[in-house]
């Protein structure tokens, strides 16, 4: 049997989920996928490690290229480095329908040691936080994340991201998203407020 994540009891916790079209980046186990009551539910990775009609063995990449589909949320927790976290927001937000939202597991990482590798514990998604504080803090007001469970963050208002390429990935650091969050500048809840939080989010139902 296997358990549901933290992830599934916030993602459940949003409003209609039954009838939201779900896609999932990023499978694993299926420890999120498997749990979420959406009855119209899609996953995606590039090396399952179960086996369900509606998971997919495909980059996230090949999958937006291939399935221009739209949905009403969209999990990321695929590849864990900055650039993939990146590239897999900004195709989400294209592939949502109106009123969606997104969420991005793994952005907040349990220590310095937990980020060193793009794809090792949490990578370096977190930088993609980071950026958003330094260089785009209009939009973290519909902004909200998790302290515990590895920075789980809802988007709920998800717009797309420029990445300037003159900033330097090197200086977006695990220190300075620790000093941001000290200096309360990210929206951080703890993992039961963050299932209040879903609750509230009203978006849009639509048909298959």
């Amino acid at each position: 049997m296997i358990k549901p994540s933290p992830s599934s009891e916030v993602i459940n916790a949003l409003p209609n989920i039954q009838r939201k079209k779900y896609l999932e980046l990023g499978i694993d186990g299926g420890s999120t996928f498997l749990h979420v009551r959406s009855e119209h539910k899609v996953g995606v990775d590039i090396e399952p490690k179960i086996k369900h009609p509606n998971v997919l063995t495909m980059t996230t990449d090949d999958f937006f290229k291939k399935y221009p589909m739209k949905f009403d949320i969209i999990y990321i927790d695929a590849c864990h480095s900055f650039e993939s976290v990146v590239a897999d927001y900004n195709n989400a937000v294209i592939a949502l329908n109106k009123g969606g939202i997104i969420l991005v597991h793994d952005l907040v990482p349990a220590s310095e040691e937990d980020c060193k590798y793009d794809n090792v514990g949490s990578g370096t998604g977190y930088k993609f936080l980071l950026y958003l504080v330094m260089h785009c803090p209009w939009c973290l007001g519909n902004v909200d994340v998790c302290s515990e469970n590895h920075g789980l963050t809802i988007f709920s208002d998800p717009k797309h991201v420029h990445i300037n390429e003159y900033v330097s990935h090197h200086s977006l650091t695990y220190h300075l998203l620790q000093q941001y969050i000290e200096r309360n500048m990210v929206n951080m809840h703890s993992h039961k407020n963050l299932c209040l939080i879903a609750e509230t989010i009203n978006g849009t139902i639509t048909s298959w």
